[in-house]
């Protein structure tokens, strides 16, 4: 921020439940993407004025496991990106980065998530999402 930045992102990547279970954090996942919008949230607001406003983007990576390769079924996918995308909204980002995503059933479970929580909450924030091969 101090360098100039507009946007910080959310440190997420692996946030959702399934990547945190492989470390017995599954029932932390919710906890630490809010917080973690929260610490950055915090941060923009130190830096940011009316001239120069500062963002979040709450990160959500593709995860360890893909249903492509059948490695999960797309439900569970689904259902572990809702909570994770519910608690980067209630901890206050700006918009949503889903990134580096590399399975098109990957892609279609965040989003839906994603929609769900807009509905759920009944406002909406911009959307970005990186492809990678």
């Amino acid at each position: 921020m101090a360098a100039g930045a507009d946007v910080i992102e959310t440190d997420t990547f692996g946030g959702t439940s399934i990547v945190l279970a492989e470390y017995d954090l599954a029932d932390q996942a919710y906890y630490l993407n809010k917080t973690a919008a929260e610490l950055a949230k915090k941060l923009t607001a130190k830096f940011a004025t009316p001239e120069k406003p500062r963002f979040v983007a709450g990160s959500i990576g593709p995860g360890t496991k893909l249903p492509i390769l059948g490695d999960i079924d797309f439900d569970p996918l689904k259902n572990a990106y809702v909570e994770e995308a519910e608690a980067l909204f209630d901890g206050g980002v700006d918009l949503f980065l889903v990134e580096t995503c590399q399975d098109v059933l990957q892609i279609k479970a965040a989003l839906n998530a994603i929609e769900e929580v807009f509905a759920k909450k009944g406002d909406r924030r911009p959307l970005m999402l990186s492809v990678t091969a």
